[in-house]
Formats: C-alpha cells, sequence, structure tokens
C-alpha cells in the first residue's frame, strides 16, 4: 500500500497519510499510476455529471476544473515545458533540456496549455452526450503511457525523475495494464 500511497502523493493533490519511502518505493509506484488515474477519472466523470445536470456545457467545465485541481496541473506544468523546450531548441538537444529546466513558462508553453485546455473542455463536452462514465478511462490509459516511456524511451539525461523509473517497469506489468 506504501506505493499506491507515494502514486497518488505524487499524482494528485489529495491528501494522503504521511508514509516513509525511498527512492525504491517512488520509482516502483509507477506501477500504480493506471489506478491513480482511474480514481481520478471517477471524481472527473462525477463532476461532469453534476454539471450537466445544469448544462453540458456546464459539466464540461466542472469536470475539466476539477481534473486540473486533483492534479495540480502537473501534467500542463509538464506539457508547457515540452512545448517550450522543442520550441526554443531548433534541434539541439543540449537547447532543448537547457529550456525544459528552465522554471519558467514561455510563450510556446502558454500556448499549448491553452490549447490543450480548449481542446479537452471541447472533448468533455462531446463525451458528455455518451455518457460520463468513459472519462474514467482516459485519465487511466494516458497513465499506462509512462509505463511503456520508462521501459522503452531512452533519457534525455540521467538524475531526474525519468532516471529514476527507468527499468523499474518489468514486461508482467505492460501485460497487465494492457490487458
Amino acid at each position: 500500500m506504501k506505493r499506491l500511497i507515494v502514486a497518488f502523493g505524487f499524482l494528485t493533490r489529495v491528501p494522503m497519510p504521511q508514509v516513509t519511502a525511498d527512492a525504491e518505493d517512488f520509482a516502483s509506484a509507477i506501477r500504480w499510476y493506471p489506478v491513480v488515474g482511474a480514481c481520478i477519472g471517477v471524481v472527473v466523470a462525477a463532476a461532469g455529471w453534476v454539471g450537466a445536470l445544469v448544462d453540458p456545457w456546464t459539466g464540461a467545465l466542472a469536470a475539466l476544473v476539477i481534473w486540473v485541481a486533483i492534479t495540480g496541473a502537473l501534467h500542463l506544468d509538464g506539457l508547457a515545458d515540452l512545448a517550450d523546450g522543442l520550441g526554443a531548441a531548433h534541434g539541439n538537444r543540449d537547447r532543448l533540456i537547457a529550456v525544459m529546466a528552465d522554471p519558467h513558462i514561455g510563450s510556446f508553453g502558454v500556448v499549448m496549455i491553452a490549447l490543450q485546455l480548449i481542446a479537452k473542455l471541447v472533448l468533455l463536452h462531446a463525451v458528455s452526450a455518451q455518457g460520463w462514465a468513459v472519462v474514467i478511462f482516459v485519465p487511466m490509459l494516458a497513465r499506462i503511457g509512462p509505463l511503456c516511456w520508462a521501459r522503452w524511451v531512452p533519457l534525455l539525461r540521467k538524475g531526474g525523475l525519468g532516471g529514476m523509473v527507468a527499468g523499474k517497469i518489468r514486461v508482467q506489468d505492460l501485460v497487465f495494464w494492457g490487458a
């Protein structure tokens, strides 16, 4: 359970009990990311359903606001870093890494966050017509991605979070979540 608590603590802003965890616990917590994603999806779907009782756009907005709030915009920060890095790097790997490490958000990052939020709002509105239950699977499936990346994508640099989880994903983890 410690690693599940660590995964919730890292991926959400949900208050969690304090646990003593080392680097191995943090790295191995990645196997629990899809469970955390499913829980996020349940909360987001519930907010969307309640908001949709007023109006479909209100449901989509409620779901989006809760989604950003429960995750602490962690995914948006990473997306902005990547957009800034790719926009400024011009093919230079060292420049890409330097820009991504900069704590400030540039124009590429701001535009990407805005576009991502608008796209998510429109897609949540479209999903509302199909039923909110499908939303549960979106954050879950999105958190299977890091398992694949940790297994197969080469590191940009050593010493970051990616380096900590690289190699911790076993084939049986991918088979389990793929099934």
